[in-house]
């Protein structure tokens, strides 16, 4: 059986896989779509810009 839930490892949130995951468009990990800015990045490698 699917994993159904899926656990955002920058807020540590939980969230129905289908609608809340989103890849960032620089590391191509999977974060939750808050965790995804409005260009396409996480907030851990918009941090890591700064």
């Amino acid at each position: 059986m699917a994993e159904e839930k899926f656990s955002c490892s920058a807020c540590g949130e939980n969230f129905d896989r289908e609608s809340a995951v989103a890849e960032c468009r620089m590391c191509h990990r999977s974060y939750c779509e808050e965790c995804i800015d409005e260009r396409g990045y996480c907030v851990p490698c918009e941090e890591s810009k700064k």
